[in-house]
């Protein structure tokens, strides 16, 4: 399935304004202060990576701990054996464009524990862990990205609330392409979550999805997301799973959901609970109320 921009007929998603400026002409003034080396950005400022960073150990290779922060990662490489985080990001409306950059190897490839992010134009791959976490975020915005192959998930969604992921590829993770935990009121739209271990996308509590759900998540709450012109398919048992109490979700659009391992389509609140399922095309369900 090709990634479209043209199913937002229900629901039109207004991007920061930062996100359309990435470094045009501008802030062709600016005067950038160059990062050579991983370490902690304390200062706001406008920084650019100007050459691949190799990171060994726990913790992370850059740290975006001040407020306003705005970095061009230049098209470089951070990487990592196997362990420590790429980039985390403590401060608020931090704005990072990777023009085409990757993180790779890291544990975790970018950790958002911040506020009103901006982050694009980039893959997040092969790392131990997980791709993006999103923990605890409020406001932030990903877009234009890739992360594959990651030994769990794609993305992770932690207590995050108010974010938009748009325009991203999620593929070949050990678990999920995307997993919300506890988080709400979230945007995601124009992107395929294919070939994951468990499900393309999954909103519950359970690191082993509804099979160790169910239950367990009673009052575990992910609601009130919107879920917009997605394709999951060949997923190891679901494309797109909701687990019980996770309520008020919208899903509309799932232009394309076939061949996964159990069902193409899930939903373990009886008659879907309060969740909404609009123009699926999917070939299996657990219950009707999913073919709305």
């Amino acid at each position: 399935m090709s990634i479209s921009t043209s199913r937002l007929s229900r629901w039109v998603v207004a991007l920061p304004v930062a996100a359309s400026l990435a470094f045009s002409s501008s802030v062709g003034a600016v005067t950038f202060k160059p990062i050579k080396k991983c370490g902690t950005i304390s200062t706001a400022g406008y920084y650019k990576v100007t050459k691949t960073l190799t990171f060994q150990g726990s913790g992370a290779c850059l740290v975006i701990a001040a407020d306003n922060v705005t970095l061009n990662i230049d098209g470089h490489s951070l990487k990592s054996s196997g362990g420590g985080t790429g980039i985390s990001i403590t401060g608020a409306n931090a704005f990072v464009d990777f023009n085409d950059g990757t993180v790779t190897g890291f544990a975790i490839g970018i950790e958002d524990d911040g506020s009103g992010a901006v982050v694009q134009n980039f893959t997040s791959n092969n790392n131990t862990d997980t791709g993006i976490y999103v923990n605890g975020a409020s406001g932030s915005t990903f877009g234009g990205f890739g992360a594959n192959n990651n030994t769990n998930h794609g993305i992770h969604l932690r207590r995050a609330n108010n974010n938009i992921l748009h325009n991203m590829a999620l593929k070949d993770n050990g678990s999920f392409g995307l997993w919300a935990e506890l988080s709400s009121n979230n945007v995601i739209n124009n992107f395929v979550a294919n070939n994951n271990g468990i499900a393309g996308v999954y909103f519950g509590c359970s690191s082993s999805g509804p099979a160790g759900g169910g239950p367990a998540c009673a009052g575990a709450n992910s609601g009130s997301n919107v879920v917009t012109s997605t394709g999951d398919d060949n997923n190891g048992f679901y494309g797109l799973a909701i687990d019980l109490d996770s309520e008020a979700n919208v899903i509309d659009g799932a232009e394309q959901s076939n061949n996964n391992g159990a069902d193409d389509s899930y939903d373990a609140n009886t008659n879907c609970g309060t969740n909404l399922w609009f123009n699926e095309t999917h070939g299996t369900t657990n219950q009707p109320c999913t073919r709305e």
